[in-house]
C-alpha cells in the first residue's frame, strides 16, 4: 500500500501510522476476520428458504456483506462493526438451534425402544427372520431400522458449546429439520402385526403346500422331523390374542422347525442377488420415458441372465 501512496504531497509520518494500524490488524484481528468468514461460509451451517427463518437469514446477510477487506474496513472501524453485526446473528442463530435441537431429541423415547427391541415379540419376529424365503411387510429389518433411525436422532451433548466454533451439532441435525419420528406404540404395533403376517404368510400358498409337501414325504420316507411343531403352525390362528399366540410360537417355533421349513421352501428355488445401489446410479437424478426407465430396471434385474419367473430376487443395499 505504502509505495502507492508515496509522493511529494504526502506525510511520512501519516504514512508510518497508517502501516502500523494495518500491521495491528494483522496481528491482532485478521485471525477473529478468518474465524468469522469460517463461520458464516461453513457448509454446515443450513438455514432453511422459510419464512419464520427470515430474520435470522437478514441478520446474517448483513453480517456478510461486512466482510469486504479495504482501506475502509481498516482505517474506519470495520472489524468492530463486523463483530457486532456477526455477534447479533451468531447469538440468534445458537438460541434457535439450540431450542430445535433440544425438541428434536426430547422427543425419543429411548427407554422404551429399548425395550421394544428386548421384548417377548420382538424375539419372535427375530425367530421369524431367519426363515430365508419369506418376506411380510412388517419385518425384523424395516423395525430395527426405525428403531434404530430413532436412536440415531437421540443426542444429549450440550450444544451452545459446539456451536460457538461450528454452526452444527456433531450428530449432524440441521436447523429447520422436521421431526420424524414415530410413537413407540406404533411399534409395538407393528411388532405384532409382523407376528401375524409371518403365521399367515407360512399358511398360505405357495408356501404352505410346501411345507405340507414336505412334512408328507420326510413321513414317507421315515425322517425324523419335528412334524408336531410344522403342523401346528400350519394350523395355528393367527387372530389369536397376542399373549395366548405368543405362547404357542415360544412352544411351536423352535430351531429344528425352522431349519425344516427352509428346507421345505428351499427346494430346487433359484437366488440371485442384485444390488440396489446399480440401479439407483443408472436412474438417480435423470428423466427418462417410462420404457426407458422398465428396460434400465428390467436389464438390472436380469444381471445378463436369463432368469426363470419362479426365480427369486435378493436385493442387497450398498
Amino acid at each position: 500500500m505504502i509505495p502507492s501512496k508515496l509522493s511529494e504531497d504526502d506525510d511520512i509520518r501519516q504514512l508510518m501510522g497508517r502501516a502500523e494500524t494495518i500491521k495491528t490488524f494483522v496481528d491482532e484481528e485478521l485471525q477473529n476476520l478468518l474465524n468469522i468468514r469460517s463461520y458464516i461460509a461453513s457448509p454446515y451451517l443450513v438455514i432453511p428458504e422459510r419464512e419464520e427463518y427470515l430474520e435470522l437469514r437478514s441478520l446474517k446477510g448483513k453480517a456478510e456483506m461486512m466482510l469486504k477487506v479495504d482501506e475502509k474496513f481498516i482505517f474506519e472501524g470495520g472489524m468492530e462493526k463486523l463483530w457486532g453485526a456477526f455477534k447479533r446473528f451468531k447469538e440468534s442463530f445458537i438460541a434457535r438451534y439450540a431450542a430445535e435441537h433440544k425438541a428434536a431429541n426430547d422427543s425419543v423415547d429411548s427407554e422404551n425402544l429399548t425395550q421394544i427391541k428386548s421384548s417377548d415379540t420382538y424375539q419372535i419376529l427375530s425367530q421369524f427372520a431367519k426363515i430365508s424365503l419369506v418376506a411380510v411387510p412388517n419385518d425384523l429389518v424395516k423395525i430395527s431400522k426405525l428403531i434404530d433411525n430413532e436412536f440415531k436422532r437421540s443426542c444429549d451433548r450440550f450444544v451452545h458449546e459446539e456451536l460457538e466454533q461450528v454452526p452444527a451439532c456433531a450428530c449432524g441435525y440441521k436447523l429447520g429439520t422436521e421431526s420424524r419420528s414415530i410413537k413407540v406404540s406404533d411399534l409395538s404395533e407393528m411388532v405384532e402385526s409382523g407376528i401375524r403376517q409371518y403365521v399367515t404368510s407360512l399358511q398360505d400358498p405357495p408356501y404352505g403346500e410346501q411345507i405340507k409337501d414336505y412334512v408328507s414325504k420326510m413321513r414317507q420316507l421315515e425322517q425324523d422331523i419335528p412334524q408336531k411343531e410344522l403342523n401346528g403352525l400350519l394350523r395355528l390362528d393367527p387372530e389369536l390374542p397376542m399373549d395366548d399366540l405368543k405362547d404357542e410360537l415360544a412352544r411351536l417355533l423352535t430351531p429344528a422347525a425352522i431349519q425344516h421349513i427352509n428346507r421345505a421352501l428351499e427346494g430346487d428355488i433359484v437366488i440371485v442377488k442384485r444390488n440396489i445401489s446399480q440401479l439407483y446410479q443408472d436412474l438417480v437424478d435423470r428423466k427418462y420415458p417410462k420404457a426407458k426407465v422398465r428396460e434400465i430396471i428390467n436389464k438390472w434385474m436380469d444381471g445378463g441372465e436369463r432368469l426363470p419367473d419362479d426365480v427369486y430376487i435378493m436385493i442387497e443395499e450398498e
